[in-house]
């Protein structure tokens, strides 16, 4: 088993052996770089890849939603329809909580002019 005190890289001198110990082949200068990896490190690397990797996913399944939605013919955004939350009333809502009616919706409609 081989471990690290500091980050840098070191050179190794390996041999290869057979199960009975003779040595097999000269030996190998490897030259090997360290990293520092604590396990705080990791774990953050690897919540943050699943949080992108959930953040796709999500992104997918809405467009897909979406292209269901665009192929039954509703706008892409959302089904909305006349009772819904953002349906055209003819009122428009105060500050105070109170709603007016829409001036264009109050006005008096007035016939055309014939024309002559």
């Amino acid at each position: 088993k081989a471990s690290a005190v500091a980050s840098g890289t070191a050179q190794v001198i390996a041999t290869l052996r057979t199960p009975a110990g003779a040595e097999v082949g000269p030996p190998v200068l490897l030259r090997i770089r360290i990293t520092q990896f604590g396990t705080a490190a990791l774990l953050i690397t690897m919540v943050a890849a699943a949080v992108l990797v959930l953040a796709a996913l999500v992104r997918l399944a809405r467009r897909a939603r979406a292209a269901r939605r665009a192929r039954r013919g509703g706008p892409a955004g959302g089904p909305p329809d006349e009772h819904g939350p953002h349906a055209p009333t003819g009122e428009h809502e105060q500050p105070d909580g109170h709603s007016r009616p829409d001036e264009a919706a109050a006005a008096p409609v007035e016939p055309a002019e014939r024309a002559r």
